[in-house]
């Protein structure tokens, strides 16, 4: 990744790198999951992975209370639900090793189905993110969330609809990595990717779903 002049701070930045690793779904009844031989890139040193995990429920709020990432325990990062009906949250790992990964988390209470997209990041001065924003707005098929970001930052968003056959997602923002379904007419992600080339207060990121359902669930984190 080439150096890039940050004319805020008047300083050569070399921004840290982020690859696009894979996804995997599991349909079963569960509350602790095991989604093997997900693809997390190429294995660095200072590789962190960032995994969307999602999914959907037939009655009550749910949270992951806990998650490992390539068998090595994952930080909290942020998450926004729909009670009863569907989560989606981000989980942080330091992963050095391998180039796929069993993403292992475990909600508060059984889910309907879970599904995983992961992202590498290498560079970072912190795997703590700048910022975090969520949007959950289920009578419409567009959300925006607005990150505050520096030249340089890199940015993971995703997405989640329930309740719908196959939706796909257009992104703004972001470029899109992934839109697969978790389970068919139950529940579709997706998911982008983007390093900044200015500072911006806010940079805004938008997902449009293909077509209508009862939720939509989207969140986007940037780290430096």
């Amino acid at each position: 990744m080439p150096m890039l002049i940050d004319s805020y701070r008047f300083a050569a930045v070399t921004p840290p790198a982020i690859v696009f690793g894979g996804t995997g779904v599991d349909t079963s009844n569960l509350t602790t999951y095991s989604i093997a031989g997900v693809s997390i890139g190429t294995a660095t040193a200072d590789r962190y992975v960032v995994a969307a995990i999602g999914g959907t429920t037939s009655a009550g709020t749910r949270t992951i209370s806990s998650c490992t990432i390539g068998g090595v325990s994952a930080t909290f990062v942020g998450r926004i639900n729909v009670t009863a009906s569907c989560s989606l949250e981000f989980w942080i790992a330091a992963v050095p090793t391998g180039t796929t990964a069993t993403i292992a988390p475990t909600w508060s209470a059984g889910m309907l189905n879970c599904g995983v997209a992961t992202w590498a990041l290498t560079g970072l001065t912190s795997s703590t993110p700048v910022s975090t924003a969520t949007d959950s707005t289920p009578t419409t098929n567009a959300e925006d969330v607005n990150l505050t970001t520096t030249i340089g930052d890199v940015i993971v968003g995703a997405t989640l609809s329930a309740n719908a056959t196959n939706r796909t997602f257009t992104w703004v923002g972001v470029t899109e990595d992934a839109d697969f379904t978790v389970e068919t007419g139950v529940c579709t992600m997706g998911g982008g990717s983007f390093t900044t080339v200015s500072s911006e207060s806010p940079r805004t990121i938008n997902s449009t779903r293909s077509g209508s359902s009862t939720d939509m669930l989207t969140i986007s984190a940037n780290w430096r």
